[in-house]
């Protein structure tokens, strides 16, 4: 029995979700972007057995932006006359071609897992607001005031339903409480919790999301060649913590990349990254002065070797021309008598 849909529901037709989905009921909320950004759509996130899952779009039938230019040189995918994609079938069960859908949208929804404790980062640092990623690039001045009030889990649900957005009512205490547990100071009195979000907390959290990400470095993201080993760790250390830039405020960004803990020196690496790039660009220079020194000589050799250039001059005999004497009649009539 397939999962049925609730709330804010996809308009695609196509919605692929996990396997342990099935016979159940699932509720699809949104919250704001866990980045703060005002150019980002929020997510959309449902809930089953204590996991969160995001529901992402991906559209089919159609390349990216980036290489339409090569797609329509290369036939690469086929559109009808009002710009539409072709339309597309996929099948339900391969050995019956009946059970199949003919989809009239290139457009399908996927899921990921999510992990809660982004949007309580993003409620954390909800006033620091950008317009776009590029802003997140250059320090902030802007500081947030830490809460000295620690909280219990149904307290803090009922202010993130009533201060930040009402959409939290959908979060399970239990799964609020698990988020709560990574980005914020614990203490217990008489058997009970009760949490504080902490900036601190939340760039040991983040940092181990970058340590993580070193052994597994997304080959999409092809290192420049010619690295030295001690170099390479620096480098996808600051690589990693970049990935994270799309999904963290401004401030948190910043407060990771100033981390400087026992296992992951966030701040380091990112120092030795630009030592790496002046070296680099050193050593570049340092070449083309050589490569322009080498062309020099070589060019006063080839000179040396020519020698100056002869001067050819054109010498002709001018001969006079004499008149000849001879005993003809014409003589003797000029004789001298």
């Amino acid at each position: 029995m397939p999962p049925i849909l609730k709330g804010d529901v996809p308009e695609t037709y196509v919605v692929i979700l996990p396997k342990c989905v099935e016979n159940s009921t699932l509720t699809v909320f949104q919250l704001p972007h866990p980045s703060n950004n005002r150019s980002k759509s929020p997510v959309r996130l449902f809930i089953h057995d204590g996991l969160v899952y995001q529901l992402q779009t991906q559209k089919f039938s159609r390349g990216c932006p980036y290489n339409r230019a090569d797609d329509e040189v290369n036939e690469r995918y086929h559109y009808t006359a009002d710009g539409q994609a072709y339309k597309s079938a996929i099948y339900l069960n391969e050995e019956d071609p009946s059970q199949s859908l003919v989809l009239e949208s290139g457009e399908f929804d996927y899921h990921t897992k999510y992990d809660l404790a982004f949007s309580l980062c993003r409620y954390y640092y909800r006033n620091n607001v950008v317009n776009t990623e590029a802003e997140c690039l250059e320090p902030s001045r802007q500081a947030v005031r830490p809460s000295s009030n620690f909280l219990a889990v149904r307290d803090f649900h009922d202010e993130l339903v009533s201060v930040d957005n009402p959409n939290w009512s959908h979060v399970p205490l239990d799964v609020l409480e698990a988020a709560l547990l990574r980005v914020s100071d614990v203490v217990e009195e008489a058997g009970d919790r009760y949490f504080r979000i902490s900036p601190q907390r939340i760039t040991q959290w983040l940092s181990t999301k970058v340590e993580r990400m070193l052994p597994v470095f997304p080959s999409s993201l092809p290192l420049p060649s010619g690295i030295p080993d001690e170099y390479l760790r620096d480098v996808k250390t600051a690589w990693s913590t970049n990935l994270l830039l799309s999904l963290i405020p401004q401030l948190a960004y910043w407060e990771l990349r100033n981390y400087e803990g026992e296992n992951l020196n966030i701040k380091q690496a990112f120092a030795r990254q630009d030592k790496y790039k002046t070296d680099v660009l050193e050593k570049q220079k340092e070449n083309d002065i050589l490569i322009k020194g080498a062309m020099s000589v070589g060019l006063q050799q080839d000179v040396k070797r020519e020698g100056p250039p002869r001067q050819t001059t054109n010498l002709k005999s001018t001969v006079k021309k004499k008149v000849a004497t001879g005993k003809g009649a014409i003589d003797s009539f000029f004789k001298k008598r």
